[in-house]
């Protein structure tokens, strides 16, 4: 796939909302699961699959019956069955429009939610729309671009964060909305209270129908030592990639050509890892004999999720200077990290956005980094057991050729 294609319409496919996944119902190591990939992938309507789900593809279909949980990354996803656990969903375009028993957590570029949820909803998306088809049985957390609400019902708390909102519909308990720019609609309702916070003012002749029990705070971040922060962060980031550029420009040479083909393959494999990994490593620290293990691997992780954070900037600004350039030079490659660094340091800094933009590129990076390295094994293992003149699969058993 082409990573130009993939990467620049789709800052808001991030997966830290995710995280939420370590605190579900029980750990996916317990359970038996099924695993589907490919271009497209489907449950028909016919079908009813009792273990849980993993799936990855182009297309994702689910019209059927499953009776545990879904995870699933792809370009485009449809839910149109009965999940009857939680739903997990990460792609270009996500729709929900079946029923999810449990949790639904998704990240998206287009969310549409036209079905309901029997618990919370969490999610993230560029555009996000809850027609009026849509139920959220319990809690709201969404985050976004673009966010509208057209005469759902949410039966727990909401908090919504976004550049631009529309609510309209009806809410059993507390709204909280972030954001500066608000529209309610004429059939809004709240049970508890309406509260805006917001970091510039908020004129109540703007929000259309004023809801009862509505209050509004503007904060106002500080900006220097933030700035500090962030210039201190983005340099070591810097001088830190710089190095291991140097010391390894072969490997990312080889990275590169490997991982821009594969981006949402990658990007399902990134996410396995970052849920599981978590789980590995605590179910680890009970035994006492293997926690030193844990505490070993629990750096590997950290350092991996660093090392991938760095080739995925390096990445993303290589491919945009080869928009400009037909083929990579070695400085290039310097040039391409500083300029990827850059870029996530201007999204990094957009409302709302910045930070799921920054995770999706980290799950990339992990699952590319990850999948480069298997395959680099896996080659050297077939090395290994080649056969030679003599039969055997030991160099020191071969016997020369004589002339």
């Amino acid at each position: 796939m082409n990573l130009q294609r993939s990467i620049r319409p789709s800052p808001a496919i991030t997966v830290w909302l995710l995280l939420f996944t370590l605190f579900s119902s029980e750990t996916v190591l317990s359970q038996g699961s099924l695993y589907r990939s490919g271009d497209v992938v489907r449950v028909s309507s016919t079908d009813t699959l009792q273990r849980q789900l993993f799936a990855a593809g182009e297309w994702v279909e689910i019209a059927g019956y499953l009776a545990n949980d879904i995870y699933s990354v792809g370009n485009s996803i449809t839910i149109e069955g009965t999940i009857v656990d939680d739903a997990f969903l990460a792609g270009e375009t996500v729709t929900m429009q079946g029923v999810v028993g449990d949790m639904l957590v998704s990240a998206a570029r287009t969310l549409i939610i036209d079905g309901q949820t029997g618990g919370d909803l969490i999610a993230a998306a560029r555009t996000l729309r809850i027609t009026e088809n849509g139920r959220v049985g319990g809690n709201l957390f969404v985050a976004g671009n673009e966010i509208r609400m057209e005469g759902s019902s949410v039966a727990g708390r909401t908090r919504a964060a976004a550049r631009s909102i529309y609510l309209d519909g009806t809410f059993a308990d507390h709204v909280v909305i972030y954001s500066s720019d608000i529209t309610f609609g004429p059939d809004y309702y709240s049970a508890g209270e309406t509260k805006i916070v917001s970091n510039t003012p908020i004129y109540r002749d703007n929000l259309g129908v004023i809801p009862e029990r509505l209050s509004i705070e503007v904060r106002r971040p500080p900006f220097f030592p933030f700035l500090i922060v962030q210039i201190w962060f983005y340099l070591s980031l810097l001088v830190t990639g710089i190095v291991l550029l140097h010391l390894f420009r072969p490997v990312a040479e080889e990275m590169q050509r490997f991982a821009k083909q594969r981006f949402w393959k990658n990007t399902g494999i990134g996410f396995l890892i970052f849920l599981l990994m978590p789980l590995i490593l605590l179910l680890m620290m009970f035994p006492l004999i293997t926690i030193p293990l844990a505490g070993l691997l629990g750096v590997l992780y950290l350092i991996v999720l660093f090392v991938s954070y760095l080739f995925v900037a390096t990445l993303l600004g290589l491919q945009f200077i080869l928009w400009f350039r037909e083929e990579a030079t070695p400085s290039t490659y310097y040039y391409g990290l500083a300029l990827g660094l850059i870029i996530i340091a201007i999204m990094n800094n957009l409302p709302v956005i910045g930070v799921l933009f920054s995770f999706l590129l980290l799950f990339f990076g992990v699952g590319s980094f990850s999948n480069y390295l298997y395959m680099r094994y896996k080659q050297r293992a077939d090395k290994k057991n080649v056969p030679y003149n003599n039969g055997s699969t030991d160099p020191a058993t071969e016997n020369p050729d004589k002339e």
